[in-house]
């Protein structure tokens, strides 16, 4: 929750939420508010959300007298303000089996995928970025037992996410396979002298 009138931002924990009269606060957790309700989920015993400030651990922010308040956008931090200055329709959801958590900024066709499974030297998961074109960004996101991961887009379409290409229905039971571009930027590193031997060698091929 959070008051308007102060724009302070503040979480609020209760215990025994399963019994309405035993119903008691816990703990309230100020300046750690709540963009969109749709950036909520589960992440084993844990939940992550969205605050105005970037990608936040409910179980972390609790624990916040014995640990660091954990910002698992920190790679990102400044340009996820922006975002969040911008629009606050924002979707997410949680695939399990690929360990991800992926969240869309709808009207500003920004997708960002949290990779669980794999982290960054400063303990936060690794980050990519997804755009799209001819408005097929994610609106709506859910992933299902049964199918996966099924995404709304903002056509009107339905989309699914399995395999390495972009598959569209041409006809009945007929499909189109079309490859995806992607690109990748990192800081200077410094590969050694036998890799970059090597990717001259590769260039030098690739011109003859």
């Amino acid at each position: 929750s959070s008051s308007a009138a102060s724009d302070v931002y503040k979480r609020q924990i209760y215990d025994r939420p399963e019994t309405v009269g035993s119903l008691a606060l816990n703990e309230v957790i100020r300046g750690v508010g709540l963009v969109s309700r749709d950036t909520v989920q589960a992440i084993g015993d844990d939940l992550v959300f969205l605050s105005n400030t970037g990608v936040r651990s409910l179980g972390r922010t609790t624990e916040k007298d014995k640990l660091p308040l954990t910002d698992l956008s920190v790679n990102i931090k400044d340009r996820l303000i922006r975002n969040i200055g911008q629009s606050s329709n924002v979707k997410s959801v949680y695939v399990e089996n690929e360990g991800i958590y992926i969240m869309s900024f709808v009207d500003k066709n920004i997708t960002y995928v949290f990779d669980f499974k794999h982290f960054t030297p400063n303990q936060a998961p690794r980050v990519t970025t997804w755009t799209f074109d001819n408005d097929r960004e994610p609106s709506n996101m859910s992933y299902t037992e049964l199918y996966g991961l099924l995404v709304g887009q903002k056509d009107g379409g339905l989309a699914g996410y399995e395999g390495y290409y972009d598959t569209d229905l041409a006809g009945a039971s007929t499909y189109t396979y079309s490859s995806y571009t992607s690109s990748i930027a990192t800081t200077w590193i410094n590969l050694g002298q036998s890799i970059a031997c090597l990717l001259y060698t590769s260039d030098a091929a690739d011109e003859e």
